[in-house]
């Protein structure tokens, strides 16, 4: 039997190429297509676009702009006192200025 290891590389897939899964409930190997996958996937996970609710802070209790790169906040009073979003940059929290009301 072939090992893992064993195995040709492949720099392109296609949905009828098979890839080994393990049951977790004996462990044993079994294939299954590329097109299976992405089947359960879509059927399983719920893809449907909702609001994405921000985590508010005030200005001082922002945590580290560089340990949270690329991260977005609700700050309260960010924007010289006014409530604003930030976007951290890797360095620093940038604001978003919250602007017209959605019509």
């Amino acid at each position: 039997m072939t090992t893992f290891n064993e195995l040709s590389t492949q720099d392109t897939v296609v949905s009828s190429d098979q890839v080994p899964i393990y049951s977790t409930v004996n462990g044993q190997p079994r294939k299954v297509s590329m097109n299976a996958i992405l089947t359960f996937i879509e059927d399983n996970i719920d893809n449907t676009l909702a609001p994405i609710p921000l985590k508010s802070y005030l200005l001082a209790d922002l945590p580290s702009a560089v340990a949270n790169p690329y991260a977005m906040v609700y700050c309260l009073n960010g924007n010289a006192g006014a409530a604003c979003v930030a976007v951290s940059d890797g360095t620093n929290w940038k604001v978003v200025a919250l602007g017209a009301t959605v019509s």
